[in-house]
C-alpha cells in the first residue's frame, strides 16, 4: 500500500476546519455563513430520479433500500454502526441527509447486493457473491469480531468496504467457498441464512441464543469469537428444501419448499405454533428429528412466512378467501384477532382451531410485513383491472397504522376485516413491498419508489424530521411525500464541499466528556480536504479520534492504558494519501517513572498499535510522512542524574514499503533515522510541532532552553526550526523568538 504526503495550506486549513477551544470544551466550526454582495444567481431547474428501489428491510429503527442496480442505502437509528456509515449518527431527521447526501452502503470492491436484512443493533446483506457481511455490534456479526463488549463495525472510519469480513463457513474468503448464501434474515440479536452448494440446502444460524433462537442446542453466543458451527440439525424430512427463513426478536422459523413449517427459539406466547409453551433449541435433544413442526389447519399449506415480535404469521395458499395466520402474543391486537389474547400457547388454539385473520370480503394477502406491535399486509381482490391495497393493524402509536391517528386497531370486536381500512398511499399508486419496524412502515410502491409513515425519531421514515406522520389528518394519500433515495443518481461524496453551499454557521460539540477534554489536540486533513483530529481526554487518560467524514462528525476511542496512574503527554496525528490515519502517543506510568511511545494505525478497519523504542522520558511527540510515504516519529525527551539533565529531541522511522508489509506494528520496525537521529538541546516542555511545506519537506518546530542541569529547566527558550530527511535532522535554524517553558509538561 502506496501512502503519500499532503501538502497542507494554512489557508486552506483555516477555510475548511476550524478546531478551538471554548470554554474547556472541543467545539467545532463546520461552516462559514458570511454575507454576499454578489448579484443573485438564476434558480438553476433539474430533475433527479428518485425511482429505482427494489428491495426493503426495516429494522427496529433503521431501514435499508436496495436498489434496481442492486446497490444500498441505509438510513435511521445509526447507534453501533448498523447503518454503515462509519459513525453513530442518525440519518433522516435532518435536512441534507438523505438523497444524494445519503451515501451508498460499501461492502468492499466490485461488490453489490442481492437482499438485506435489518436487526435492532446490526444489519446484514447477502453478496452477489454468495457471501454474507454484516455490521453493528461486534458480537452478532458471525464473523469473529468480537465479544459483546468489544464495540462494533461499522461506527468508526474505514471500518467499512474491504474491511467488513464475511460471516465465516459462507461464500468466498470465509474457509467454506462451496456454500453460497441464498437468502438471509436477521431478528434481533440474530441473523439465519440459508446456505446451499449445488446439492444440497443447509441453515446457518448466528449471534445470541438466550432463548435457543439459533436451533444449535444451547444458549451460548455464537460467531463473536472462534471458529463455531453455526450449522442447524433441521429434520431430514426426505431431503425436501429449503425456501425461506424468518428470524423473529427471539425465536426462527423455517419453510419448507413443499409448505411444511417449524419454528424454534422463545415459546413464552405460543409463538413456536406447537400448542404449548416451552422453549425449543436451548438444550440438546429439541431440534433434528424432535423438533416439532407447527400445526396447521388441514389441508392447508404455507407461502411465505414472517416472524416478528413474539408473533408469527404465516401466508398460506390461497384455495379460500382467507389465507392468513398468525398465532402469539396478542398485545395490542397485532395478531388481527379482534382481541388480545395470546395464540397458540394450548393446544385448542392451533390447527383447524386456528382462526384466520379477516381482512375484508374477497381479499387475499399476497404479502405481509411484521414490526414491534403492528403488521402491514399487501392485499389482492383477485382482479387484474384493480391495484392492491394495504391494511394495517395492532398499535397505531405515532401513525404507525397510516390511518390518520394514533388508534390501535385489531384489539376490539368491530376492527378488522371489512371494518379496517385501507391506507391511502396516494393517486395512481399501490404498494408492491411492504415492512414494519418500531412504530413506522415503510412501502415500495409501483413506481419504484419509496414512502414511510409513523414515528420520525432518529430519522427512522427519512422524511427529514423527527415528528410523527400519519398520526393526523392531511398527512397520508398524495400528502404523504416520497422518501428521498434519488437511488439512480451519484451521491454528493465530497462531505467537505458542504460551507461552500452557503450552509448556516453550526458550532458543533465534538466532546463534552469533562472541562479537560481538548487541552493538548493534533489537527489535519485528509486527501478530501475533511478535517480530523487527535485529542487527549485528561480525566480519563484515553486518547481520541475524530473526523469529518460523509457528512457527519464521529469520534472513537484510540488509546486507553489499562494503568492506574497514567498521564497522557502529547499526541500527534498525520493522514496518508489513502486517508490512513497513523497516531503517536507520548505518555508516562508508575507515577511518572516510566514512559512509552504508542503508535497506532488502522488495519482493516481496526485500530493496530506498536510500543515504539524510545531514550528517556517523552514530554512531547509529533509524526509526519515525507514525499516517499515514508513515516517520522518524532519527540521530545528528558532525562536527569546527579543534577544534570538532558534535553533531547529524537527522531524514528519506518519505511512506506515496511508499512506496506506490517503496518509498522512489529518488531524492528521503527529504526533511528539514519545519520543525525537527535537534536542535544531541546527543552523540558510539550512545545513541539511539525509539519509539511510545500515542496514536502518536513519542518520540525521546538524549543531550545540550552539547560543542562535541573535548576535551569523552568528557564525561556528559543524556538528553533529544522528539517528532517530521511538522513536524519538538518542544521536547526534559531529563529530568535523567546518562548517560556513551564516545566508542567
Amino acid at each position: 500500500m502506496g501512502m503519500r504526503v499532503q501538502a497542507r495550506a494554512s489557508v486552506r486549513a483555516l477555510t475548511l476546519v476550524l478546531l478551538m477551544l471554548t470554554s474547556t470544551q472541543l467545539i467545532l466550526l463546520t461552516s462559514l455563513d458570511y454575507p454576499s454582495n454578489e448579484l443573485e444567481r438564476a434558480t438553476q431547474r433539474f430533475e433527479v430520479d428518485n425511482s429505482g428501489a427494489s428491495i426493503l428491510d426495516m429494522g427496529l429503527d433503521h431501514s435499508c433500500v436496495i436498489g434496481e442496480s442492486n446497490q444500498m442505502k441505509c438510513w435511521g437509528q445509526g447507534q453501533g454502526g448498523k447503518t454503515g456509515h462509519e459513525n453513530t449518527a442518525s440519518y433522516g431527521d435532518d435536512e441534507k441527509e438523505m438523497g444524494q447526501y445519503l451515501m451508498f452502503t460499501d461492502v468492499g470492491s466490485g461488490l453489490t447486493f442481492t437482499d438485506v436484512s435489518a436487526g435492532e443493533a446490526h444489519t446484514c446483506a447477502l453478496i452477489n457473491d454468495g457471501s454474507v457481511k454484516c455490521w453493528g455490534r461486534n458480537d452478532l456479526l458471525g464473523s469473529d469480531s468480537g465479544t459483546i463488549s468489544s464495540g462494533a463495525r461499522g461506527d468508526g472510519y474505514l471500518e467499512m468496504g474491504d474491511s467488513i469480513p464475511p460471516v465465516y463457513g459462507i461464500g468466498p474468503g470465509s474457509g467454506s467457498p462451496e456454500w453460497s448464501a441464498v437468502s438471509i434474515s436477521v431478528g434481533g440479536s440474530h441473523s439465519c441464512s440459508i446456505v446451499n452448494n449445488t446439492t444440497q440446502d443447509e441453515l446457518r444460524c448466528w449471534g445470541e441464543s438466550g432463548s435457543g433462537q439459533l436451533g444449535l442446542g444451547s444458549t451460548a453466543t455464537i460467531g463473536d469469537t472462534g471458529s463455531e458451527s453455526m450449522v442447524v440439525d433441521l429434520p431430514a424430512r426426505g431431503g425436501v428444501g429449503l425456501s425461506q427463513v424468518s428470524a423473529g426478536y427471539s425465536h426462527t422459523c423455517i419453510l419448507w419448499v413443499d409448505g411444511e413449517m417449524g419454528c424454534w427459539g422463545s415459546n413464552t406466547y405460543g409463538e413456536l405454533g406447537i400448542g404449548g409453551t416451552e422453549s425449543i433449541g436451548d438444550e440438546g435433544g429439541e431440534m433434528g428429528e424432535s423438533l416439532v413442526l407447527v400445526d396447521l389447519p388441514s389441508g392447508r399449506t404455507v407461502t411465505n412466512i414472517v416472524a416478528g415480535e413474539h408473533m408469527t404469521c404465516a401466508v398460506l395458499d390461497d384455495s379460500d378467501d382467507e389465507n392468513l395466520a398468525c398465532w402469539g402474543w396478542g398485545d395490542s391486537g397485532r395478531l388481527g384477532s379482534e382481541s388480545t389474547s395470546n395464540i397458540g400457547d394450548s393446544s385448542e388454539e392451533m390447527g383447524d382451531d386456528l382462526e384466520l385473520v379477516q381482512l375484508g370480503t374477497g381479499l387475499t394477502v399476497d404479502t405481509i410485513g411484521v414490526g414491534y406491535g403492528s403488521s402491514c399486509a399487501i392485499l389482492d381482490d383477485g382482479d387484474s383491472g384493480t391495484p392492491e391495497t394495504v391494511k394495517c393493524w395492532g398499535k397505531g402509536d405515532d401513525g404507525a397504522l397510516g390511518s390518520g391517528d394514533a388508534v390501535t386497531r385489531g384489539d376490539e370486536l368491530y376492527e378488522m376485516g371489512n371494518y379496517l381500512e385501507s391506507v391511502d398511499l396516494g393517486t395512481d399508486v399501490y404498494a408492491t413491498s411492504i415492512d414494519m419496524g418500531d412504530s413506522y412502515a415503510c412501502a415500495i410502491l409501483n413506481n419504484s419508489m419509496v414512502k414511510c409513515w409513523g414515528a420520525g425519531m432518529d430519522g427512522r421514515t427519512g422524511l427529514g424530521k423527527s415528528g410523527a406522520t400519519g398520526d393526523e389528518s392531511g398527512e397520508m394519500g398524495d400528502d404523504l411525500p416520497y422518501v428521498e433515495l434519488f437511488l439512480p443518481e451519484p451521491t454528493l461524496d465530497q462531505p467537505c464541499d458542504l460551507p461552500a453551499e452557503g450552509s448556516p454557521l453550526s458550532q458543533e460539540t465534538l466532546d463534552s466528556t469533562s472541562s479537560f477534554v481538548g487541552n493538548k489536540t493534533s489537527t489535519t486533513l485528509t486527501p478530501d480536504a475533511c478535517g480530523a483530529v487527535a485529542y487527549i481526554d485528561e480525566t480519563n487518560d484515553v486518547v481520541r479520534f475524530g473526523i469529518f467524514y460523509k457528512g457527519k462528525w464521529t469520534t472513537e476511542t484510540v488509546f486507553s492504558t489499562g494503568y492506574s496512574d497514567p498521564r497522557v503527554a502529547d499526541v500527534s496525528l498525520a493522514i496518508d494519501s489513502n486517508g490512513i490515519p497513523h497516531i503517536s502517543i507520548a505518555w508516562t506510568y508508575s507515577g511518572g517513572t516510566s514512559s512509552a511511545i504508542s503508535y497506532y494505525t488502522k488495519d482493516d478497519g481496526d485500530w493496530v498499535t506498536w510500543g515504539v523504542p524510545t531514550t528517556g522520558l517523552p514530554t512531547a511527540t509529533a509524526i509526519e510522512l515525507d514525499t516517499d510515504g515514508n513515516l517520522y516519529l518524532i519527540y521530545q525527551s528528558y532525562s536527569e542524574s546527579f543534577g544534570s539533565v538532558w534535553l533531547r529531541l529524537y527522531a524514528r522511522m519506518c519505511s512506506s514499503a515496511q508499512y506496506a508489509s506490517t503496518q509498522c506494528v512489529g518488531s524492528g520496525d521503527w529504526t533511528w533515522v539514519p545519520n543525525d537521529y537527535d537534536i542535544s538541546s531541546a527543552s523540558l516542555s510539550s512545545s513541539l510541532d511539525s509539519d509539511v511545506s510545500q515542496d514536502g519537506t518536513i519542518q520540525v518546530a521546538y524549543l531550545d532552553s540550552s539547560c543542562s542541569v535541573s535548576s535551569c529547566i523552568e528557564d525561556p527558550g528559543y524556538v528553533n526550526v529544522v528539517e528532517l530527511s530521511s538522513t536524519g535532522f538538518g542544521t536547526p535554524v534559531n529563529t530568535t523568538g523567546l518562548a517560556h517553558v513551564s516545566g508542567q509538561w
